[in-house]
């Protein structure tokens, strides 16, 4: 089924054929068709031929970029937004697993952007409430703890949290509500047990005034500390940003159905760019090879036609006739003296000092190379 469907897109965009090209695009493939042929000029069938499929791939070349180029100035759109929504919903999802994992979701949240604003807004809200004298709520108090990374549950409670929650316990008007509230929640072992810790830490705490000073303090120090990272951390969230639509927009935007859509759009344009590199350097090998092959012009000098016909051998009287009528050489021409003066100024023939040697034959030895070397080595040997 899946190699039917694909054997289509031949019909459905001509993206993947060799010669159909939709109604649309016939006019700009057949005037891509007679640039080539004026470009190339096919003296051949099959020349003309590749001048035809390299325009259908020329085409479709400029169609996949198209393709590519509009979807990569959609996704571009929409990465903002896109990113924006995945950080979000991360964000989310640490601040709903705070609860059960405060350690590691508060380290999460700290070292990101979007995360470090909404423990910011936390620390402002209760310290706005601290600052006019109003009780904070048992939820508050709660998200403050797992804020910084410390567990409120009487089962695993640590003694930072516990003097947290001690200071909480100073402030509002009915601390045993509180306490039933805390047990309640914490879900312990013993409730008994859980109780009596919860009164406890109520009982270390100091009083109103002081307790609300010492609350304010710290968690002041903790907004501080938030505070101070927002500026590193919103630079990183924008390189974070813009490295995602960098590297993902066109190619999916980490969507796994973009992604497959992307993967397949590239494998077409990658074989559509091969396969009119081929068809080019196909169309080049032809055309050498009819520009080696043609016959070369030589251009000579012959006599005409009726001259070569009627010509026959010179006869002893035509010989005579063309001897009487042929002008004589400047040599001949000359006066007799003249040419005894040239006679008597003419070098005399070199003569050797030594006499040539005779008898010896020279003799021109090939030149040696190993395997000549080799051969008589072996002939040696025998």
């Amino acid at each position: 089924m899946t190699a039917t469907k694909s054997a289509l897109n031949a019909v459905k965009h001509g993206l993947t054929s060799l010669t159909f090209v939709p109604d649309h695009a016939r006019d700009f493939v057949e005037s891509i068709r007679i640039d080539l042929t004026s470009l190339h000029q096919p003296q051949t069938s099959d020349e003309t031929s590749l001048v035809a499929e390299l325009a259908v791939a020329l085409w479709q070349n400029y169609e996949h970029d198209r393709r590519f180029y509009e979807n990569k100035a959609y996704e571009l759109s929409i990465a903002d937004d896109l990113f924006a929504e995945q950080a979000s919903a991360k964000c989310r999802d640490d601040l709903a697993g705070l609860r059960t994992s405060p350690g590691l979701n508060q380290f999460r949240l700290t070292e990101s952007y979007l995360g470090s604003v909404q423990l910011q807004g936390l620390f402002q809200s209760v310290l706005t409430t601290l600052s006019q004298n109003l009780p904070i709520s048992f939820q508050q108090i709660t998200d403050c703890i797992n804020a910084v990374g410390e567990d409120w549950r009487l089962d695993t409670l640590s003694t930072q949290a516990g003097q947290m929650m001690g200071l909480h316990l100073a402030l509002v008007e009915d601390p045993e509500a509180e306490i039933n509230q805390w047990a309640a929640q914490s879900q312990p072992l013993s409730q008994d047990r859980a109780e009596l810790l919860a009164r406890h830490h109520h009982a270390q705490a100091p009083n109103a005034e002081k307790a609300r000073a010492e609350l304010t303090a710290k968690l002041g120090r903790e907004l501080a500390r938030v505070a101070g990272r927002i500026s590193h951390l919103k630079e990183q969230f924008d390189d974070r940003r813009r490295l995602f639509k960098a590297a993902s927009a066109g190619f999916g935007l980490h969507d796994p159905r973009g992604i497959r859509a992307a993967m397949l759009a590239m494998r077409y344009r990658t074989a559509a760019y091969n396969r009119s590199e081929r068809i080019q350097k196909e169309l080049e090998k032809r055309k050498c090879e009819r520009a080696e092959t043609s016959p070369a012009t030589v251009y000579t000098h012959r006599l005409p036609a009726q001259a070569t016909a009627d010509s026959k051998p010179l006869q002893a009287s035509t010989i005579n006739e063309v001897a009487a009528t042929k002008p004589a050489s400047p040599q001949a021409s000359k006066p007799p003296a003249a040419q005894a003066l040239r006679n008597e100024t003419a070098p005399a023939p070199f003569k050797p000092l030594t006499p040539a040697k005779t008898g010896h034959k020279m003799v021109v030895r090939p030149v040696s190379n190993r395997k000549t070397q080799l051969a008589r080595l072996a002939k040696q040997a025998r």
